[in-house]
Protein backbone atom coordinates (compact mmCIF):
# COMPACT_ATOMS: atom_id res chain seq x y z
CA UNK A 1 0.00 0.00 0.00
CA UNK A 2 2.97 2.45 0.84
CA UNK A 3 4.15 1.50 -1.83
CA UNK A 4 1.00 2.54 -4.39
CA UNK A 5 0.81 5.89 -2.53
CA UNK A 6 4.40 6.75 -3.10
CA UNK A 7 4.53 5.84 -6.92
CA UNK A 8 1.18 7.80 -7.45
CA UNK A 9 2.71 10.82 -5.38
CA UNK A 10 6.10 11.06 -8.01
CA UNK A 11 3.37 10.50 -11.14
CA UNK A 12 1.64 13.38 -10.08
CA UNK A 13 4.95 15.79 -9.01
CA UNK A 14 6.14 14.84 -12.79
CA UNK A 15 2.62 16.01 -14.36
CA UNK A 16 2.95 19.35 -12.01
CA UNK A 17 6.36 20.37 -13.14
CA UNK A 18 5.24 19.64 -16.82
CA UNK A 19 2.28 22.24 -16.22
CA UNK A 20 5.20 24.61 -15.11
CA UNK A 21 7.58 24.29 -17.43
CA UNK A 22 5.59 24.86 -20.44
CA UNK A 23 5.12 28.03 -19.28
CA UNK A 24 8.30 29.16 -18.29
CA UNK A 25 10.74 27.33 -20.63
CA UNK A 26 14.14 29.04 -19.18
CA UNK A 27 14.68 31.02 -22.72
CA UNK A 28 11.94 33.92 -22.29
CA UNK A 29 14.10 37.35 -22.26
CA UNK A 30 14.08 39.27 -18.92
CA UNK A 31 11.80 41.35 -18.29
CA UNK A 32 12.05 44.28 -15.84
CA UNK A 33 9.20 44.81 -13.55
CA UNK A 34 7.49 48.49 -13.28
CA UNK A 35 7.95 48.81 -17.28
CA UNK A 36 4.47 47.93 -18.71
CA UNK A 37 1.24 49.48 -17.97
CA UNK A 38 -2.52 49.80 -18.56
CA UNK A 39 -3.50 53.57 -18.76
CA UNK A 40 -6.43 55.37 -18.27
CA UNK A 41 -6.70 58.85 -20.89
CA UNK A 42 -8.43 62.04 -19.60
CA UNK A 43 -9.06 63.94 -22.61
CA UNK A 44 -10.71 67.32 -23.19
CA UNK A 45 -14.28 66.25 -23.28
CA UNK A 46 -14.29 62.50 -22.02
CA UNK A 47 -12.03 59.65 -19.90
CA UNK A 48 -11.30 56.11 -21.54
CA UNK A 49 -9.05 53.59 -20.75
CA UNK A 50 -7.52 51.43 -23.46
CA UNK A 51 -4.69 49.41 -24.71
CA UNK A 52 -1.35 49.04 -23.49
CA UNK A 53 1.99 50.85 -22.95
CA UNK A 54 5.83 50.76 -21.95
CA UNK A 55 8.46 53.17 -20.88
CA UNK A 56 11.29 52.94 -23.87
CA UNK A 57 15.13 54.01 -23.39
CA UNK A 58 16.83 55.88 -26.00
CA UNK A 59 20.60 55.21 -25.96
CA UNK A 60 22.74 58.37 -24.57
CA UNK A 61 19.50 60.13 -23.65
CA UNK A 62 18.10 60.70 -20.22
CA UNK A 63 14.14 60.83 -21.32
CA UNK A 64 11.90 58.28 -20.32
CA UNK A 65 9.46 57.82 -23.25
CA UNK A 66 5.97 55.79 -22.71
CA UNK A 67 4.77 54.20 -26.00
CA UNK A 68 1.51 53.18 -27.32
CA UNK A 69 -0.52 52.81 -30.58
CA UNK A 70 -2.02 55.89 -32.06
CA UNK A 71 -5.03 53.74 -33.22
CA UNK A 72 -6.12 53.75 -29.67
CA UNK A 73 -7.07 57.21 -29.99
CA UNK A 74 -10.22 56.42 -31.87
CA UNK A 75 -12.80 54.25 -32.65
CA UNK A 76 -10.73 50.50 -31.48
CA UNK A 77 -11.83 52.15 -27.98
CA UNK A 78 -14.99 53.23 -28.39
CA UNK A 79 -14.25 56.66 -29.67
CA UNK A 80 -16.58 58.30 -31.85
CA UNK A 81 -13.74 59.39 -34.76
CA UNK A 82 -10.05 58.79 -34.67
CA UNK A 83 -7.75 61.67 -32.95
CA UNK A 84 -5.08 62.10 -35.31
CA UNK A 85 -1.29 62.62 -34.12
CA UNK A 86 -1.16 65.61 -34.62
CA UNK A 87 -4.14 66.90 -32.74
CA UNK A 88 -3.04 64.67 -29.19
CA UNK A 89 -0.89 66.96 -27.51
CA UNK A 90 -4.36 69.35 -27.77
CA UNK A 91 -6.71 66.55 -26.62
CA UNK A 92 -5.29 64.96 -23.93
CA UNK A 93 -5.13 66.40 -20.62
CA UNK A 94 -3.61 63.31 -18.62
CA UNK A 95 -2.74 59.45 -18.55
CA UNK A 96 -2.54 57.64 -15.39
CA UNK A 97 -0.37 54.93 -16.01
CA UNK A 98 -1.10 51.47 -13.98
CA UNK A 99 1.26 48.28 -13.73
CA UNK A 100 -0.83 45.97 -15.82
CA UNK A 101 0.22 43.00 -14.09
CA UNK A 102 0.38 44.33 -10.47
CA UNK A 103 -2.25 46.75 -10.81
CA UNK A 104 -0.17 49.49 -8.93
CA UNK A 105 -0.66 53.02 -9.90
CA UNK A 106 2.41 54.76 -11.03
CA UNK A 107 1.19 58.58 -11.47
CA UNK A 108 0.18 60.38 -14.98
CA UNK A 109 2.10 61.97 -17.61
CA UNK A 110 0.99 65.17 -19.15
CA UNK A 111 3.24 65.47 -21.84
CA UNK A 112 2.44 64.26 -25.54
CA UNK A 113 5.10 63.64 -28.09
CA UNK A 114 4.41 65.56 -31.20
CA UNK A 115 5.19 62.49 -34.04
CA UNK A 116 4.25 64.32 -37.31
CA UNK A 117 4.46 61.25 -39.32
CA UNK A 118 1.80 59.24 -37.01
CA UNK A 119 -1.21 57.56 -38.78
CA UNK A 120 -3.11 54.91 -37.62
CA UNK A 121 -3.53 51.31 -38.60
CA UNK A 122 -4.01 50.02 -41.28
CA UNK A 123 -0.45 51.92 -41.49
CA UNK A 124 0.97 49.50 -39.54
CA UNK A 125 4.45 51.01 -39.38
CA UNK A 126 3.22 54.71 -38.72
CA UNK A 127 0.82 53.83 -35.70
CA UNK A 128 2.78 54.87 -33.02
CA UNK A 129 2.18 57.39 -30.18
CA UNK A 130 4.35 58.71 -26.99
CA UNK A 131 3.78 60.58 -23.77
CA UNK A 132 7.46 62.07 -22.30
CA UNK A 133 7.08 60.58 -18.58
CA UNK A 134 7.90 63.27 -15.56
CA UNK A 135 11.68 62.41 -14.04
CA UNK A 136 9.95 61.59 -10.78
CA UNK A 137 8.05 58.79 -12.27
CA UNK A 138 9.64 55.57 -11.34
CA UNK A 139 9.66 53.16 -14.32
CA UNK A 140 11.49 50.85 -15.85
CA UNK A 141 13.30 51.68 -19.10
CA UNK A 142 13.17 49.14 -22.02
CA UNK A 143 15.72 49.91 -24.80
CA UNK A 144 14.70 49.22 -28.74
CA UNK A 145 16.46 47.34 -30.92
CA UNK A 146 18.29 48.48 -34.54
CA UNK A 147 17.73 45.60 -36.19
CA UNK A 148 14.76 43.72 -37.85
CA UNK A 149 13.84 40.02 -36.31
CA UNK A 150 14.62 37.20 -39.06
CA UNK A 151 12.08 34.93 -40.16
CA UNK A 152 11.59 31.66 -37.90
CA UNK A 153 13.03 34.13 -34.92
CA UNK A 154 11.45 33.39 -31.30
CA UNK A 155 10.07 36.79 -30.17
CA UNK A 156 7.41 37.27 -27.71
CA UNK A 157 4.61 40.04 -26.79
CA UNK A 158 5.16 41.32 -23.32
CA UNK A 159 1.74 41.55 -21.98
CA UNK A 160 -1.33 41.21 -19.65
CA UNK A 161 -4.23 38.97 -21.87
CA UNK A 162 -7.60 38.58 -20.79
CA UNK A 163 -8.13 35.54 -21.52
CA UNK A 164 -6.44 32.48 -23.11
CA UNK A 165 -3.22 31.96 -20.54
CA UNK A 166 -2.81 32.56 -16.66
CA UNK A 167 -3.01 35.96 -15.60
CA UNK A 168 0.97 35.71 -13.99
CA UNK A 169 2.02 34.78 -17.61
CA UNK A 170 3.73 37.65 -18.89
CA UNK A 171 5.48 36.68 -22.21
CA UNK A 172 3.51 34.96 -25.07
CA UNK A 173 5.74 33.53 -27.60
CA UNK A 174 5.46 33.76 -30.94
CA UNK A 175 7.39 33.04 -34.36
CA UNK A 176 8.53 35.63 -36.61
CA UNK A 177 6.87 34.72 -40.36
CA UNK A 178 8.06 37.65 -41.75
CA UNK A 179 10.12 40.84 -41.16
CA UNK A 180 10.29 44.10 -43.41
CA UNK A 181 9.94 48.02 -42.09
CA UNK A 182 6.51 48.41 -43.60
CA UNK A 183 5.33 45.25 -40.85
CA UNK A 184 6.17 42.46 -38.83
CA UNK A 185 4.10 39.21 -38.94
CA UNK A 186 4.06 36.37 -36.58
CA UNK A 187 2.36 33.59 -35.08
CA UNK A 188 1.39 33.31 -31.72
CA UNK A 189 2.35 29.61 -30.06
CA UNK A 190 -1.10 29.86 -28.49
CA UNK A 191 -3.56 30.51 -30.77
CA UNK A 192 -6.15 30.84 -27.91
CA UNK A 193 -4.70 34.11 -26.54
CA UNK A 194 -7.27 36.80 -26.31
CA UNK A 195 -5.34 39.99 -27.41
CA UNK A 196 -7.82 42.97 -26.55
CA UNK A 197 -6.40 45.85 -24.66
CA UNK A 198 -3.00 44.46 -26.03
CA UNK A 199 -2.51 46.87 -28.52
CA UNK A 200 0.86 49.03 -27.81
CA UNK A 201 2.51 46.45 -26.14
CA UNK A 202 6.36 45.82 -26.75
CA UNK A 203 7.23 42.59 -29.14
CA UNK A 204 10.82 41.26 -27.37
CA UNK A 205 13.46 39.47 -28.78
CA UNK A 206 15.85 36.59 -26.86
CA UNK A 207 17.88 39.44 -25.43
CA UNK A 208 14.94 41.96 -24.18
CA UNK A 209 15.16 44.15 -26.57
CA UNK A 210 11.69 45.83 -28.35
CA UNK A 211 11.64 44.45 -31.79
CA UNK A 212 7.74 45.82 -32.44
CA UNK A 213 4.83 47.24 -31.21
CA UNK A 214 1.72 44.83 -31.11
CA UNK A 215 -0.92 46.65 -33.46
CA UNK A 216 -3.46 43.82 -34.35
CA UNK A 217 -4.41 40.97 -35.51
CA UNK A 218 -5.36 39.46 -39.04
CA UNK A 219 -6.42 35.76 -40.07
CA UNK A 220 -4.11 33.49 -42.56
CA UNK A 221 -5.83 30.40 -43.32
CA UNK A 222 -8.00 30.50 -40.00
CA UNK A 223 -5.41 31.03 -37.74
CA UNK A 224 -4.31 34.73 -36.01
CA UNK A 225 -1.06 36.26 -37.58
CA UNK A 226 -0.17 39.22 -35.68
CA UNK A 227 0.59 42.73 -37.03
CA UNK A 228 3.74 44.54 -35.54
CA UNK A 229 5.37 48.09 -36.26
CA UNK A 230 8.92 47.17 -36.32
CA UNK A 231 11.18 48.97 -34.16
CA UNK A 232 13.01 49.73 -37.30
CA UNK A 233 10.05 52.31 -38.13
CA UNK A 234 8.99 53.84 -35.04
CA UNK A 235 11.92 54.19 -33.09
CA UNK A 236 13.40 57.23 -36.07
CA UNK A 237 9.96 58.27 -35.72
CA UNK A 238 10.12 59.07 -32.01
CA UNK A 239 13.80 60.03 -32.14
CA UNK A 240 13.32 62.52 -34.89
CA UNK A 241 10.19 63.77 -32.72
CA UNK A 242 11.91 64.34 -29.27
CA UNK A 243 14.74 66.81 -31.52
CA UNK A 244 11.63 69.30 -32.00
CA UNK A 245 9.61 68.23 -28.75
CA UNK A 246 9.37 71.40 -26.44
CA UNK A 247 6.97 71.14 -23.47
CA UNK A 248 4.25 72.89 -23.24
Amino acid sequence: MLKKVVIQTLVLIVFVCNISFSFATGEEPPLPDNSIFRQTIQLTNQEFSGGTAWAMGLEGKDTTIIVTALHIFGPACGLSSQIPSENLQSSIKSVNLIDVFTGKPYGKVTQVLNIPDAKPNPLVSKDIAAYIADKRLKVTKLYVSDQLPVTGETVWLAASVIAGAPQWVKLHKATVLSAADSVIAIQYDNPNLNLIGTSGAPILNKDGKVVGVNIGLRLRNGVPMGLINPSTSFKPMIADALISYKPY
